[in-house]
């Protein structure tokens, strides 16, 4: 499925996940559980989980939709460049 990132406006790509994910975890007072997740949900959660990792959904594009969101990653880039700021990718 496609799928977009709130860090990366006007852009959106094909990226694989798996329709399920099981999940352990603890709840606000300590106690651990389980708990599958599916679907839409489940992409949620491991697009989430990826930023947790320092990974991005571009990063997992293939060569032919990162080709095709280049510009607008370049714009990003140029953009913030221009506001003054050292580049992003430092």
């Amino acid at each position: 499925m496609d799928e977009s990132c709130l860090s990366f406006p006007r852009m959106k790509g094909p990226v694989y996940r798996p329709s399920w994910v099981e999940v352990e975890a603890v709840d606000f007072e300590g106690k651990p559980f389980q708990r599958r997740i599916d679907v839409f949900e489940a992409r949620l959660f491991l697009h989430e989980y990826d930023h947790l990792d320092g990974v991005v959904y571009i990063d997992r594009l293939g060569e032919k939709a990162l080709k095709r969101v280049e510009p607008d990653i370049n714009f990003l880039i140029n953009d913030y460049a221009r506001s003054g700021r050292s580049d992003p990718a430092i």
